[in-house]
């Protein structure tokens, strides 16, 4: 573990763990504020433009497979390739000032090395405590959803009907630019079922994107016998890389 992640992560630990002193509390959030962190600049799904010092910046958002809007920040370049192997531009600046800029833009949540086998969760209530210098209420590292669902290429062709009403309904929308029909099986679930996943040329917003996913599960759902359920995922990054070393594509965007 690189010192930067250790020192990060040992800044939030001591903030949730209840046997830390409080009183030890202002001077861990001021050291985790004036921590340098990475954030993308350019070439994702969602760009939205911030001042970092003092000049315009495009921070790269993205969207969890439910399809809320998400800033990933990085405590060094080693974290941005697992998350993105082919990453574009980034820019430097303090934990702090990353908080100031976050609250400006329309993001739910601010994650800390996506790409990790455990990525830290801050809610915009936590993100401005942190600014203000209080304790973060809800932070708290979770294991990604990618990492805790088994993907699997079907034993056989998918039924040939789902594949079909799928694909013709992703046609449809401008904003997909690819999609994948797969099996997957969560620790909640006793058995793999289908799952279909779609992967965003562009970010329409939150109620846009919750009707375009009941469309495209309603689509599918048609097809598929009593008792079976199809699973709808919104690719982010992680989920992405490890569809893709199960599945291709069922559609792709034409030239794309």
């Amino acid at each position: 573990m690189n010192d930067a992640l250790a020192s990060v992560e040992q800044l939030l630990s001591s903030l949730t763990d209840p046997a830390e002193p409080r009183s030890d509390a202002a001077a861990h959030i001021q050291q985790l504020l004036q921590s340098p962190l990475l954030t993308l600049t350019a070439g994702g799904q969602v760009n939205q433009s911030v001042l970092t010092g003092g000049q315009a910046a495009q921070v790269l958002l993205s969207r969890d497979p439910q399809g809320k809007l998400v800033w990933p920040i990085f405590t060094d370049p080693a974290a941005v390739a697992k998350w993105k192997p082919q990453a574009p531009c980034w820019a430097t600046a303090k934990l702090g000032d990353w908080c100031g800029l976050f609250l400006q833009t329309e993001a739910a949540e601010m994650w800390i090395n996506p790409g990790s086998p455990r990525r830290w969760v801050l809610s915009r209530q936590d993100v401005a405590s942190l600014r203000d210098g209080r304790v973060p209420p809800t932070v708290a590292s979770e294991t990604p959803e990618y990492q805790r669902t088994l993907f699997a290429k079907p034993k056989q062709p998918p039924p040939e009907d789902l594949q079909n009403r799928l694909e013709k309904k992703m046609a449809e929308y401008l904003e997909i630019s690819a999609g994948y029909l797969l099996l997957a099986q969560t620790n909640s679930s006793s058995r793999p079922q289908w799952a279909a996943a779609v992967r965003l040329r562009q970010s329409p917003a939150m109620g846009n994107v919750e009707q375009m996913m009941d469309q495209l599960r309603l689509a599918g759902q048609q097809t598929l016998p009593p008792g079976q359920k199809l699973h709808m995922l919104l690719l982010d990054e992680g989920t992405e890389l490890a569809i893709g070393q199960v599945v291709r594509p069922i559609y792709q965007c034409p030239g794309e």
